[in-house]
């Protein structure tokens, strides 16, 4: 990976550092602010920093900032999703510039670059890395690519935001996880829900023990993904809803490409709320999965067990015919009370025992800002903000899916201490 280096470290000879504008807090030399200890029971190696869980992390580049910086952000891979939402996310936000496009797909990429007005494209992020200063990356390429690509992203000292499943396999999830926090890097992954004011309350309302110790989790998740696994997405009659780019039938149903069906696309949802919500690694997970005659999994239910022993089941089938209505809720139950999460309608409420009922409805963002992974990623280069999808609650929901299909396979219970690289652990620390 030769060619210049990118972020913080390409910058710093360049005239000496920029004064801190009013209002953006500077954490002394920008070393990231970190803890010796677990990450939500995820024991640190021995003498490892490792991140906070729920924590963002305090850029690295405070001391170039300006009141005109406008960070360069670079996207890699111009499917139909960076194209509908990351990029003109970015472009309407008027806090960043999109520096450049990279992408394998000589078509894609040229389609893109046009329509958005973009000169510098690459065929490969090397390319990119080498040939364009960047602040950013937005990875949306195929599931199986993310490790790579992430990797290379945080090599380069330049601040990540991926696309869901943060990875295929939990070792890999962890290693980003370690990285970032070695070069003090901002790591954000694509869980939408968890970009609105209502799960934050959801977390809330879990984490300070508003409903007493959590005994009980339960979740449903219904959608029409089915017609990715079948490869129909980019049929005749789509344009309306992909009017630039169509998806690619191998991302989502070849399991060598997408890692599964349901499971990837859409349980990963559940598990990533779930694991940033209570705060909680998973323990145990027992799977059972349907194909249905397609290549991978459209049919998911699972049981497990968190490491506080609380206990929990989640189903999800992608089934429902294109514009059917689905349904995306979890429940919370707790000693002292309980907690509904209704994900399609940003709606949450909480019930505490005798102390009434609380409700927050989606505010002005909606319930699925699609919009918000990106500018989330801008505001933490800029100083401001906090990570709703840090690495370590997304390399959690890595741990629940990889087990749970290890289970299918394996028609038995899988303890996560048996995924390769985890360490032998199975009770929850301080948060902190």
């Amino acid at each position: 990976m030769g060619g210049r280096r990118n972020g913080s470290a390409a910058r710093r000879g360049r005239g000496g550092p920029v004064r801190t504008p009013a209002g953006v807090r500077r954490p002394g030399r920008g070393v990231r602010q970190c803890v010796r200890g677990r990450i939500s029971g995820h024991p640190a190696r021995e003498g490892q920093v490792v991140p906070k869980y729920e924590d963002a992390v305090p850029c690295q580049n405070y001391e170039r900032r300006s009141a005109v910086f406008r960070p360069r952000i670079g996207i890699i891979g111009t499917g139909w999703w960076a194209t509908r939402h990351h990029i003109p996310s970015l472009l309407a936000s008027g806090q960043c510039d999109v520096a450049a496009l990279a992408d394998s797909d000589p078509q894609r990429l040229a389609v893109a670059a046009q329509h958005f007005g973009l000169a510098k494209t690459y065929a490969t992020a090397d390319e990119m890395f080498a040939g364009t200063e960047l602040d950013g990356v937005i990875v949306a390429v195929p599931h199986c690519d993310h490790y790579p690509v992430v990797r290379t992203a945080l090599v380069h000292d330049v601040h990540v935001l991926v696309e869901k499943p943060m990875t295929l396999l939990s070792v890999d999830a962890w290693d980003l996880v370690r990285l970032a926090g070695d070069r003090g890097l901002h790591l954000l992954v694509g869980f939408t829900y968890q970009y609105t004011k209502s799960a934050r309350r959801c977390r809330d309302a879990l984490q300070d023990g508003q409903i007493g110790d959590l005994m009980l989790v339960s979740g449903f998740y219904s959608s029409s993904a089915g017609i990715h696994y079948r490869g129909a997405a980019g049929a005749e009659g789509a344009d309306a809803k992909y009017p630039l780019m169509k998806p690619q039938a191998a991302t989502y149903r070849d399991p060598a490409v997408a890692g599964g069906g349901q499971g990837q696309t859409q349980l990963s949802h559940t598990a990533a709320m779930v694991s940033w919500a209570t705060g909680q690694r998973p323990a145990d997970v027992a799977a059972y999965m349907s194909d249905c005659d397609l290549p991978v999994d459209l049919v998911d239910a699972v049981s497990f067990r968190l490491e506080s022993g609380a206990v929990g089941s989640v189903a999800s089938t992608g089934s429902l015919p294109e514009g059917e209505v689905g349904h995306h809720e979890l429940r919370y139950h707790g000693t002292a009370g309980h907690v509904i999460q209704n994900l399609r309608l940003g709606r949450v409420e909480v019930h505490r025992y005798g102390a009434g009922v609380e409700v927050i409805d989606a505010a002005d963002e909606g319930a699925y800002p699609s919009q918000e992974p990106a500018r989330t990623l801008v505001r933490l280069i800029l100083g401001s903000g906090d990570n709703p999808a840090p690495g370590a609650a997304a390399a959690h929901a890595t741990e629940f899916v990889e087990a749970a299909y290890r289970s299918r396979d394996l028609g038995r219970p899988v303890a996560i201490t048996e995924l390769d690289g985890q360490p032998q652990t199975t009770r929850q620390q301080d948060r902190s």
